[in-house]
């Protein structure tokens, strides 16, 4: 598991001015902004300094520390993990690819998941530097890097043939320029 912490610690300062959970499980601890996701069995040094700077205490087991737009909820109930789609089940092999798109000012990488394209904000595959990444069928589910350690959500468009469609002309036409 490859986990950039420096990258991290920074978008949990971001996301601790709009959302941030920090749960405690059995088998370890889930952060998330509720398009990223990152499981640890232990929380590395300086990710967990952060996290104490943002919430000032460690959840305890079965807990979840909140801030829901921008406040620190005194809720401390368990987000529950069940409904998630889980990384062994995930059966589709893909690829980040060199590519970018702008959606509406935000850069979004382009990620070839099996036959299909999917578009993850750049920010969070800053995260890992794998370029495996797994996913499923569907291009609504969720997208796992560093081998399950994080869980990122694809941006929703149209899923019409255009978008797919403009996509593989994009990722053909770069690597046929590339080539000759």
């Amino acid at each position: 598991m490859s986990v950039n912490t420096k990258k991290l610690c920074q978008l949990l300062k971001y996301a601790a001015s709009r959302t941030l959970i920090w749960s405690k499980l059995e088998d370890g601890h889930t952060i998330t902004d509720r398009h990223f996701m990152v499981a640890f069995t232990e929380v590395p040094r300086d990710v967990m300094s952060v996290l104490l700077g943002i919430f000032l205490r460690i959840p305890e087991d079965g807990q979840s520390l909140k801030i829901m737009g921008g406040e620190l909820q005194d809720d401390f109930s368990l987000l529950n993990h069940e409904g998630l789609a889980k990384y062994k089940d995930a059966n589709v092999e893909g690829l980040v690819t060199p590519y970018l798109k702008d959606i509406d000012g935000v850069k979004a990488r382009v990620l070839q998941i099996g036959d299909r394209f999917a578009l993850v904000n750049d920010r969070f595959m800053g995260l890992t530097t794998d370029k495996v990444v797994r996913g499923y069928e569907s291009p609504f589910m969720p997208i796992y890097l560093s081998s399950g350690a994080i869980l990122v959500l694809p941006f929703r468009y149209s899923t019409g043939d255009v978008t797919q469609t403009e996509l593989l002309k994009i990722t053909t036409h770069f690597e046929y320029s590339i080539q000759v």
